[in-house]
């Protein structure tokens, strides 16, 4: 391998390794904050998983939880640096097309449209939402299943596009909102 190839390797891991651990701080702000709202409203001190509240009033909770701490974890830090808490720490980060930090509406956008939406499968939120939606619609198995691949169909074509992309290996998210992930 050439160089520059080790260092496009190095960037895709960092990158990769950045959404990991964000996506996993973003659960744990939302196990949290669901909690909280557990607490506040219905005034108990449980956690409960997402299966157990699909037919419940609850469920609300979990999105609440969620989209509150997705905002956080994706639009409002970024929103200051252009970075999430791991790409702070992995040295990387989301600038628009004048490698300025992006502004708050850019990151919406991207965030909202193409994470939620586009690449859905590969964000907690998404996936949650979409299970209680498509469960309410269609019953749960029969259409979640198509659906489901179909989320993931669109996520791997997402990725897939990045790699080929040699130059600024931009996923839809980067593509929607005219942003990419330099080295910072």
């Amino acid at each position: 391998m050439k160089k520059n190839d080790n260092q496009r390797l190095s960037y895709l891991g960092r990158r990769t390794f950045a959404f990991i651990v964000d996506w996993y701080i973003n659960g744990i702000i939302a196990s949290g904050l669901t909690a909280l709202l557990n607490s506040l409203i219905y005034k108990q001190d449980q956690i409960f998983h997402l299966q157990q509240v699909l037919n419940s009033p609850k469920k609300w909770l979990v999105i609440i939880g969620l989209l509150i701490s997705s905002i956080i974890t994706f639009v409002v830090i970024p929103s200051k640096s252009g970075q999430t808490i791991m790409q702070r720490v992995l040295k990387i980060k989301v600038v628009d097309q004048n490698n300025n930090v992006p502004a708050i509406t850019t990151l919406i956008i991207r965030f909202f449209i193409g994470c939620l939406i586009l690449e859905s499968a590969l964000y907690t939120l998404s996936s949650d939402l979409w299970v209680i939606l498509l469960t309410k619609i269609f019953g749960y198995k029969t259409m979640i299943n198509i659906i489901g691949y179909l989320l993931y169909g669109i996520a791997a074509l997402s990725l897939i596009l990045a790699l080929k992309d040699k130059k600024e290996t931009k996923t839809f998210h980067d593509r929607i909102s005219k942003t990419k992930v330099i080295d910072a």
